[in-house]
């Protein structure tokens, strides 16, 4: 049933639950978003901040996938 929320456009939402649809369960971001990029409707500074974001969350992965590597022992040797 949360996969109904992403029937609505972010903006119907106000207060909690738009902040719990936008950043714990991104179906906001999901749904509305590539809607808004395909209208037109997202200026510089949204894209600034979502590259900024990826390029973040690329980083940490990485990090924590070397970081596992290292760390990692073969269970048959």
């Amino acid at each position: 049933s949360m996969l109904d929320f992403g029937r609505w456009p972010v903006g119907v939402f106000r207060g909690l639950l738009k902040a719990l649809l936008t950043f714990v369960f991104p179906l906001a971001i999901m749904t509305t978003f590539p809607a808004m990029a395909m209208r037109g409707e997202v200026d510089a500074s949204i894209w600034g901040v979502s590259l900024g974001v990826t390029a973040v969350f690329v980083i940490v992965a990485r990090l924590g996938w070397n970081a596992g590597v290292q760390r990692y022992t073969s269970a048959s040797s």
